[in-house]
This record gives C-alpha cells, sequence and structure tokens, in this order.
C-alpha cells in the first residue's frame, strides 16, 4: 500500500452518500460537511455539521412528530414546505 492511500478507516468515515437529493433532502449539507471534514480538522467544520444535524433533525423527526405527512416528500414541493416552516417560525 503506498503512503499516499487512505486506511480503510478513513475512506468509510469520510465516504461519500450514495444517496442522492431525491432520497436524501439534506444530501447537499452532507456533501458540504463531507468535503470541508476531507480538508479541515473536525473542530473547524463543526458549523457544517450542525447545519446537515438540523437539517436530518426537521426532516426525520420533527415532521414525524408534528403527524405531517408525507414525511418525505417530492424535492419539488419542499422548498415551499421549508419557506412555510421559516415564516412560522419566525
Amino acid at each position: 500500500m503506498s503512503v499516499h492511500s487512505a486506511t480503510k478507516t478513513e475512506r468509510q468515515n469520510y465516504s461519500v452518500s450514495k444517496l442522492n437529493y431525491v432520497k436524501d433532502p439534506c444530501f447537499s449539507e452532507n456533501q458540504i460537511a463531507l468535503q470541508c471534514l476531507a480538508v479541515h480538522h473536525r473542530a473547524y467544520c463543526s458549523v457544517h455539521q450542525e447545519n446537515y444535524r438540523v437539517c436530518r433533525d426537521f426532516w426525520k423527526k420533527r415532521r414525524r412528530k408534528r403527524g405531517e405527512t408525507p414525511y418525505l416528500p417530492p424535492p419539488a414541493e419542499r422548498e415551499e414546505i421549508l419557506r412555510i416552516h421559516r415564516q412560522n417560525s419566525k
């Protein structure tokens, strides 16, 4: 194995998600956090990681807890749902 190769653990820790935006509404937030982690130290990327956690929490936990359906709407409807959520949060 060459010196520049990542170990198996490193590859698993920062592997690219096999999901896409259709199946994962937080795909772009996940990609930003992973790109940051690939270059910088974990503490430097805490803002990106927190943004991903908030996104995931909204789509997976809050909507189910409130009984809002569908839990994961189609991508075309997500922007409208987020806009309404932001207006109601103010």
